[in-house]
């Protein structure tokens, strides 16, 4: 019986499906270094009501075009608030940010 059953599967042939992969590029990310200390000088200096806005109109911040500017601002933003000397509002302002003052 095995010897029957050899001889029929053996004449079957079955094809493997072949694996197809795509090579991805590596993106180059661009790095651009913004200056924290003179943003946080600046900061305790003028004591701004709205640090987000703040942030964003900074000149540290004037090499980025329109679309990398909230952002870049934003993780700016992200870092200052991490001192415990900020105190928060509940309004938010025209970007959706929770308005964020220096005490």
């Amino acid at each position: 019986m095995k010897k029957d059953l050899r001889e029929i599967f053996s004449n079957i042939k079955v094809q493997r499906a072949t694996k197809t992969n795509t090579i991805k590029k590596q993106i180059q990310a661009k790095l651009e270094i913004v200056n924290f200390d003179k943003i946080m000088q600046d900061l305790t200096q003028k004591r701004s009501e709205d640090i987000f806005l703040f942030i964003r109109g900074h000149s540290e911040l004037e090499r980025f075009d329109a679309t990398e500017l909230t952002d870049e601002s934003f993780k700016v933003f992200l870092q200052v608030v991490r001192d415990e000397r900020v105190l928060f509002s509940g309004a938010f302002n025209k970007f959706g940010i929770k308005v964020a003052r220096w005490q």
